[in-house]
């Protein structure tokens, strides 16, 4: 039998972070991003800019992962040009 490594372990520590997301920031893609939350269980508080959101989001890191690339990947009515972690840690 074959070990996997260090990939799927782990990623379960729980986090505080924030997410800066920039681009087409529509009424459709905030609740894309609070049904992705929702699904993944995470806690998640949304500021909303005109051209950006901030995505606060309490959870285990790997489900935090996740709701970054869903993000990142978006609706057809987004487009987000830039991404960046604010703030990322333990607690």
């Amino acid at each position: 039998m074959h070990q996997s490594g260090e990939f799927g372990r782990g990623g379960d520590r729980r986090v505080h972070a924030r997410l800066l997301l920039e681009g087409s920031i529509g009424d459709d893609y905030i609740a894309f991003l609070q049904d992705k939350a929702r699904r993944l269980s995470l806690s998640l508080e949304l500021t909303r800019r005109n051209s950006s959101v901030i995505a606060t989001l309490n959870g285990p890191d790997a489900l935090i992962g996740a709701f970054e690339m869903s993000a990142i990947i978006g609706t057809q009515d987004c487009q987000i040009t830039d991404w960046s972690w604010l703030e990322w840690h333990e607690g």
